[in-house]
């Protein structure tokens, strides 16, 4: 059953957190229909070789973002490292 949301107020501003291996997760509010690369530069980040997941998934820097999504950003294993 769908939720009536009638009396809820719209806001054009969603938070997606943002988490990196060895920092603390950080909410960025950004306008609805943002992308990963636009959560990215709001959260003052430059992606170099990382892999971005957005709520699990890989995604890539034009993908839309939703209001509660977790952008990971994972620094792939160098090939023969321990």
């Amino acid at each position: 059953m769908r939720k009536n949301t009638a009396s809820v107020p719209v806001s054009n501003v969603i938070v997606v957190s943002v988490v990196s291996f060895g920092n603390d997760p950080v909410a960025v509010a950004v306008p609805v229909g943002s992308t990963v690369a636009q959560v990215l530069a709001q959260a003052n980040i430059t992606r170099g070789s990382q892999e971005i997941f957005v709520s699990g998934e890989t995604a890539n820097d034009a993908d839309i973002v939703e209001n509660g999504d977790v952008l990971s950003i994972v620094t792939p294993k160098q090939a023969g490292a321990i």
